[in-house]
């Protein structure tokens, strides 16, 4: 038996996605047992490793070596820079204005050399990538699933699959639907590669969820890639549900309670918003808290500080006053705090 990777979420995704070609790899047998599982996913990989290797052009070694050099002065410029914004956050306090004033010119100095050597490993790279993307388009519908199976692994796809038929089919509607596996690498893929996890969070919320496509599909992918890993409520050890995550977005959407430019985030932009370690409460609180208190914020137009304005205008800089446990975000309105808390 095969089983052809399909363009079916083309509807769901609300694109004109041209087809892929299709390529065929044999089904499981419901009901296989892990051993038998793993062979199979593993079998996929080496095959599909196999036919990237027909395509994938050979690179000259100068400009392998070129490239890891370029990132590796670009990671030290990067940790050099980081160093000098912790210098100035110790001097900050003090009341020497030429210490102060010496730190703020070595972190303009460093960003500079940062930015630099950023261009140069964006330089480099180029040359290897340009020869690599071309080739892309004619051999994606293999990279693709490849590439799944890589950072899923079929060990941990074998353990997962052979949990039950829900489980079984779960990953072979996964490996099925080209669409879904690429959204899924655009977004930066779940966190940890828990791809079992982020499997499970996500048809768990398909299944309960009366909306469909479009944000819908984004936000319920953003939730199941973030949630893949425990996220706890800010200074306790309780884990964010992500399907009650997923539904408090999703209401808030619908009821227009959020910004009009939510609908058009991509995934990965959304798994920015969905991640933070409020409660769903705290965040109600949040939204309807700007609203009454620092409208005028709200409408603040550059999207950098837009909602975060109020950390500038309201929070205290200070050693944070938590008036009672666990701490939570309203009391860093009164509280004030430092760079943690802001």
């Amino acid at each position: 038996n095969t089983v052809n990777i399909s363009c079916s979420s083309k509807e769901i995704l609300g694109g004109n996605r041209p087809c892929p070609q299709s390529v065929n790899f044999p089904s499981p047998f419901l009901n296989a047992s892990k051993p038998s599982l793993l062979q199979h996913y593993s079998f996929i990989l080496l095959d599909f490793l196999e036919q990237a290797n027909q395509f994938i052009p050979s690179v000259p070694l100068n400009q392998v070596d070129s490239f890891f050099l370029s990132l590796e002065k670009e990671s030290q410029a990067h940790n050099n820079f980081e160093e000098a914004q912790k210098a100035l956050e110790q001097v900050l306090g003090q009341t020497q204005q030429d210490k102060i004033d010496n730190a703020k010119a070595e972190i303009d100095h460093r960003q500079k050399l940062l930015e630099k050597e950023t261009m140069e490993a964006m330089k480099v790279s180029s040359l290897i990538l340009d020869q690599m993307f071309c080739h892309l388009p004619q051999i994606e519908h293999i990279l693709i699933p490849c590439a799944i199976l890589m950072d899923a692994t079929p060990e941990h796809l074998s353990n997962y699959a052979s949990k039950g038929p829900t489980e079984l089919d779960q990953v072979q509607n996964l490996l099925q639907n080209i669409d879904l596996m690429r959204d899924i690498l655009d977004a930066n893929g779940p966190k940890n590669n828990n791809y079992a996890e982020a499997l499970r969070i996500y048809n768990s919320i398909v299944s309960h969820s009366a909306e469909h496509g479009g944000v819908f599909y984004r936000l319920a992918l953003a939730v199941s890639l973030e949630f893949s890993d425990n996220i706890h409520i800010f200074d306790t050890t309780i884990p964010i549900d992500p399907m009650e995550r997923y539904f408090h977005y999703e209401a808030a959407y619908i009821e227009g309670s959020l910004d009009p430019c939510f609908s058009s985030l991509s995934i990965f932009e959304l798994r920015m918003v969905i991640d933070n370690d409020a409660s769903n409460e705290e965040i109600s609180w949040c939204r309807y808290m700007l609203r009454n208190y620092r409208p005028d914020l709200i409408h603040v137009e550059s999207y950098h500080w837009k909602y975060c304005m109020i950390v500038k205008t309201d929070v205290r800089y200070k050693c944070p006053e938590w008036v009672s446990s666990p701490k939570s975000y309203e009391q860093i309105l009164s509280g004030g705090g430092k760079c943690g808390p802001r």
